[in-house]
């Protein structure tokens, strides 16, 4: 990713799985990464180190997606800590339990 944007990315769902993996990489690629988590907030806070030896900046900040003040306060927070942001990647997603006899 090039351009004009802001080299400073918030990624929701951002502490396992792929989020991290996205964090990871952009991180490697010279961005700043806000690390949103609602429920996975150590993670987070281990991926934002990992993040801060790769010699970017990282922030971790914790919001209820169902929730529509929570969310604009995500962004917010976001931007007061690593300034504007240039890239979002809505990553973040419910995991629910399913079985074959539940499944429709």
């Amino acid at each position: 990713m090039t351009g004009q944007f802001p080299k400073t990315a918030l990624i929701t769902g951002a502490a396992k799985r792929i989020g991290r993996a996205l964090s990871l990489d952009l991180a490697r690629q010279g961005y700043d990464i806000a690390l949103h988590c609602n429920s996975s907030k150590s993670d987070a806070e281990t991926l934002a180190a990992e993040i801060r030896d790769l010699g970017r900046r990282a922030c971790v900040v914790s919001a209820d997606l169902t929730n529509e003040e929570d969310t604009h306060r995500l962004v917010a927070d976001a931007a007061k800590q690593l300034g504007p942001i240039g890239v979002l990647i809505n990553n973040a997603s419910t995991f629910e339990f399913d079985d074959v006899g539940s499944a429709t």
